[in-house]
């Protein structure tokens, strides 16, 4: 598999909705701390991570679905691969502060850690 792997000549993301986020969502089909251990063997690949969701219209991502995000990532010990964050969009439209947050506080805690950080929403918040 890796010598298959290493003959891709573009950019891969690795994709998961590792943590339960807002709605009343479902837990995740996928186990965060499996995924992230295996995702380390790609570390060029770009890791795609995000949240079950249901819109209800109503539920934002909130402060702690960003917290809990940091410490999953830290605990699992993402730090050379490029990360990226999945949110639905509708939820995010209303989820202001969290996703503040979830750009400058990841990015600057990261950043100390001399690693590249990643997220398209760095371009809409920053």
């Amino acid at each position: 598999m890796r010598f298959f792997c290493q003959q891709f000549k573009y950019p891969v993301w690795l994709n998961a909705d590792i943590l339960k986020g807002p709605g009343a969502a479902k837990e995740p089909s996928v186990d965060a701390t499996a995924f992230l251990s295996q995702a380390k063997a790609f570390g060029a690949w770009t890791l795609s991570v995000g949240w079950t969701t249901t819109d209800n219209g109503t539920d934002p991502y909130t402060q702690d679905d960003v917290v809990k995000m940091n410490s999953t990532l830290i605990a699992n010990s993402i730090q050379q691969q490029p990360v990226t964050f999945a949110v639905r969009a509708a939820i995010a439209s209303r989820s202001d502060a969290p996703m503040k947050s979830l750009v400058n506080v990841l990015n600057s805690e990261w950043r100390n850690q001399n690693r590249f950080f990643d997220s398209p929403l760095f371009n809409i918040y920053s």
